[in-house]
């Protein structure tokens, strides 16, 4: 903005009336006075400092896809005009009034209409986006919590993944605590007001004060997307994100704004409003999809291997040669070198946790190696094991794991047999699970346990 202009965000919710008069009536005696408000940001203009007064007030039959005021909203405001109010801007059923008057005559005068104006106001406004929102995350968190049961070990050793699953906690008593305390507030006030008192206090300073616990839960959780950009492909998908995050916050109040501008009815401005948020929406899936197709056909999310192997049949590989805790060939396998066995290990360390996961598998077909996988991970908090270790347990309903008694100085123990035989083993601060392509002997277990317990 200019020197002659100034905007700033607007923290306060639309039954903020007061909070939000006495911050108009503060940036005043500053020299600025206001000029425009819409859902997000008000616009100042400069002017010299002086006393002015501000109200806040409703009329709930406005919208916010009203291109210019009603005739309601016009003879509201001649009749404020006349009391000494001016009108200066509108967002929706929401009105922004000033007066030069030392002390002006009230516009509301009946707290029982009032109520009932901010009310409905409110239904429209806070009640009905927060509602919508508050399925939103819910299914986003229950599609999350899905996740960390099939794979709670990675989940927890990744702060991109921790500073989700906090925005998404946070978020959620964000706006349980919001709605409940706007209904609080209600009910209490329309109890005052039946017994002829006044609309309860606002609270104001609790609600922004959770506002900024959220904007901290934000910040925690791109500190943790972050610190995962140096992973292949991450960069990439980072920078998709943040750019088509800045689209829709940018394009979705200027095509509001660019709709209402033309002379159009309410109707076809809600229309075309939410017909853009759901092009937007499109083209954001449609792109992710795109990106992932992009980058799994091109090998652009996995780290670059020590060598491409192109087997007997024609098929390409990736082969690695990382250094593993325990190998087939520890294990007592002859590996031959036709095999062109892949030793990858993947390590990730979190706040929480670090886990590490090994594979070894012969990329060349035909060849009678079994595939040897495990991971082991760190876990310091007991409660976090245990909940780690619940959802090991339990996951994979079809073949679930069957408790053993403890082996290899574990104080727990899971095995689950078929084709694969998988071990769950419990120590003192980390879970270490074994997959093997053949039925384990004791000593196998034992050494291959013994490795995860030194590993760090």
């Amino acid at each position: 903005m200019s020197k002659e202009k100034k905007r700033e965000l607007n923290w306060y919710q639309a039954n903020d009336s007061e909070a939000m008069a006495r911050r108009l009536e503060k940036m005043a005696a500053k020299g600025w006075l206001l000029e425009s408000v819409d859902s997000m940001w008000r616009t100042y203009r400069r002017a010299e400092p002086s006393s002015v007064r501000y109200a806040v007030t409703y009329f709930p039959d406005a919208s916010v896809f009203d291109g210019s005021p009603t005739g309601g909203q016009e003879t509201y405001a001649d009749y404020c005009a006349a009391a000494g109010w001016e009108f200066v801007s509108a967002y929706g059923p929401i009105q922004y009034f000033r007066s030069t008057r030392p002390d002006p005559v009230p516009i509301e005068t009946d707290e029982g209409e009032k109520l009932r104006s901010i009310h409905k106001t409110m239904l429209k406004t806070l009640v009905l986006a927060h509602c919508l929102l508050l399925v939103s995350v819910g299914v986003t968190t229950w599609s999350h919590t899905s996740s960390f049961r099939y794979a709670p070990l990675s989940a927890v050793s990744s702060n991109m993944t921790l500073g989700l699953y906090l925005l998404l906690a946070v978020l959620l008593v964000y706006l349980v605590a919001i709605l409940a305390d706007y209904f609080i507030w209600y009910f209490r006030s329309k109890a005052s007001v039946a017994r002829g008192g006044a609309c309860k206090k606002v609270h104001t300073q609790a609600r922004l004060m959770g506002g900024w616990v959220l904007i901290g839960a934000l910040a925690l959780c791109l500190a943790g997307t972050l610190s995962e950009v140096l992973k292949p492909g991450m960069a990439i998908v980072m920078a998709y994100s943040f750019g088509m995050a800045a689209l829709l916050i940018v394009a979705i109040p200027l095509g509001l704004k660019w709709l209402k501008k033309r002379g159009l009815s309410r109707g076809v401005v809600r229309g075309g409003y939410i017909a853009l948020c759901v092009g937007l929406g499109v083209l954001y899936a449609a792109g992710a999809i795109a990106l992932a197709m992009r980058l799994a056909s091109t090998g652009a999310m996995h780290r670059e291997p020590a060598e491409v192997y192109t087997t007997s049949y024609g098929y390409t590989r990736d082969l690695y040669r990382d250094g593993l805790p325990v190998t087939l060939e520890d294990l007592g396998f002859d590996v031959p070198a036709e095999a062109h066995c892949s030793y990858e290990a993947e390590v990730d360390r979190s706040l929480l946790a670090s886990c590490g996961r090994f594979d070894q598998d012969a990329l060349e077909i035909g060849s009678d190696l079994p595939i040897w996988s495990y991971q082991t991970a760190i876990i310091p908090w007991d409660w976090l094991r245990d909940l780690c270790w619940d959802a090991l347990s339990e996951y994979h309903s079809t073949t679930p794991f069957q408790p053993a008694v403890p082996r290899c100085g574990a104080e727990r123990a899971m095995i689950r047999g078929g084709r694969w035989q998988d071990f769950l083993l419990y120590y003192g601060d980390r879970i270490i699970c074994i997959q093997a392509g053949w039925e384990l002997t004791e000593e196998q277990v034992q050494l291959a346990a013994d490795r995860l317990l030194a590993w760090s």
